[in-house]
């Protein structure tokens, strides 16, 4: 049970993405430097209020709340040192939480109002609202305008009894007689004046805790979401990074392998010729014919690599519409896969303005991918559609899908289940890596057994998509 609960604390208190950010490390350093603070604080405050105003308050007690919050502190500075950033935020938002119903004991036997240290309120909010997830923060403001509403309901304007005017009157602090004989006169007037000045000071207080609260969690998600796009571009960078050296690779294995391989298919043609001039045997004229073949089927997967690896950024911008775009994708397969691909145009005669053997290649490679995945003559389903700011190409297909593991992957480069005569593991990447360049992104859904499906989409203020006029 104790496991249960840990697990579900650590679950609400974690940093998104289950790391440890240095944001929350950092924070929780300066959290323990001011609990030590706020603990020489209270100390402060008691000596004060019990040395010299004589007030008639509980050291027991007192001295008791101080041990406490130094004790805590100690346990949660060890947790620092050994850099167990698991339960950060659970501890942070424990030490707050516990640290403002110290803070209203004590403050409640002081029973003054106007004590400056309810200033200690505010900061706790404020470092809550940078540390602690918004519904925490919003717990922990929520607990603090109830504590100090207590305190102030219970708490009287000025603390001055007998024993804090003599006090007064030792250290030399009393006024002449006449000025106190005017104040007693006055008293009732005085503290009627003192409540309803409390009670503005009250209000401002809780206002203030709430828009400081509100502003600095709006600036934690910002900075959090600034934080989430860099990733993002990150990412981008080192896919783009991960593209040029492919590009690269390519264009060194087709300058190193071009030479040999045209010196093969001469001698295979010239050996196909002499063959067939001369009435060699069948066998050797399909070996002949074999080599030149592989020769080319070389050429077309380096040309392929080539193309796939960058050569779309220097391709010209095309106008064209979406069905005449899937006709000359479908005309690439053969009659019989042809007749099992499905395809559903909800687009009517929508246009996209950007490199069209790009576009082309890039399904027809999902399309291939669908087909080889599911068994002959099962049917793979192609659809456009569209909403106000983007398009969408989905290829789905009832195949054999893909485990988690597989599904987690597909997208990475040099990654494929296939034999390594069948496929160089860039499909899926590269088809990434386009659509990202217009403004899209690809979503894998993928079931084992089941079946998979491809979504790609674009954004149409990037490829110039209209629809024209009938």
């Amino acid at each position: 049970m104790s496991t249960m609960y840990s697990s579900l604390f650590s679950k609400m208190f974690e940093t998104p993405g289950g790391d440890i950010s240095t944001v929350d490390k950092t924070t929780f350093g300066w959290l323990i430097h001011f609990r030590w603070v706020t603990a020489l604080s209270m100390i402060f405050l008691i000596s004060i209020a019990h040395g010299i105003f004589a007030v008639n308050i509980s050291l027991l007690i007192s001295a008791l709340l101080v041990l406490l919050l130094i004790g805590s502190n100690i346990v949660f500075f060890l947790q620092l040192k050994r850099g167990d950033g698991r339960y950060f935020r659970l501890s942070s938002a424990l030490m707050m939480f516990f640290d403002v119903g110290l803070l209203t004991i004590l403050l409640m036997q002081i029973s003054c109002a106007l004590n400056p240290f309810i200033v200690l309120y505010i900061i706790y909010v404020f470092l809550g609202s940078l540390l602690l997830r918004p519904k925490c923060a919003f717990g922990l403001v929520v607990f603090t305008v109830v504590c100090y509403t207590d305190f102030f309901v219970f708490a009287d304007p000025m603390v001055m009894d007998d024993a804090a005017l003599r006090k007064l009157a030792e250290a030399g602090m009393m006024p002449p007689a006449e000025y106190m004989a005017a104040f007693t006169f006055y008293a009732d007037n005085i503290e009627a004046d003192l409540r309803s000045y409390i009670l503005v000071l009250f209000t401002v207080f809780v206002v203030a805790i709430v828009i400081i609260s509100f502003l600095v969690s709006r600036v934690r998600l910002s900075f959090e979401g600034q934080q989430k796009t860099i990733k993002e571009l990150e990412k981008v960078k080192n896919r783009a990074d991960k593209l040029a050296t492919l590009a690269t690779f390519a264009a060194g294995a087709a300058h190193e392998f071009a030479t040999p391989l045209s010196t093969i298919a001469v001698a295979s043609g010239e050996m196909l010729y002499h063959l067939r001039e001369k009435g060699g045997s069948q066998d050797l004229i399909d070996d002949s014919r074999l080599i030149r073949d592989q020769v080319n089927r070389c050429k077309e997967i380096l040309y392929q690599m080539s193309a796939d690896a960058g050569a779309h950024l220097g391709e010209n911008m095309e106008t064209f519409k979406i069905r005449d775009l899937v006709g000359n994708i479908l005309a690439y397969f053969h009659q019989g896969r042809q007749q099992n691909i499905i395809f559903s145009n909800q687009v009517e005669d929508l246009q996209f303005t950007m490199p069209m053997r790009t576009l082309m290649r890039t399904l027809r490679g999902v399309l291939k991918n669908a087909i080889e995945a599911s068994e002959a003559g099962s049917p793979i389903f192609l659809s456009c559609t569209m909403n106000d700011t983007h398009v969408f190409f989905q290829v789905q297909d009832h195949g054999c899908g893909m485990d988690e593991q597989t599904r987690q992957r597909a997208l990475d480069p040099i990654f494929t289940t296939k034999v390594p005569w069948k496929g160089r593991g860039l499909g899926l990447y590269l088809v990434q890596t386009m659509v990202e360049r217009y403004g899209g992104d690809v979503v894998l859904e993928s079931e084992e057994g089941i079946g998979t499906t491809v979504t790609m989409s674009f954004a149409r203020n990037m490829v110039h998509s209209v629809l024209p006029a009938n």
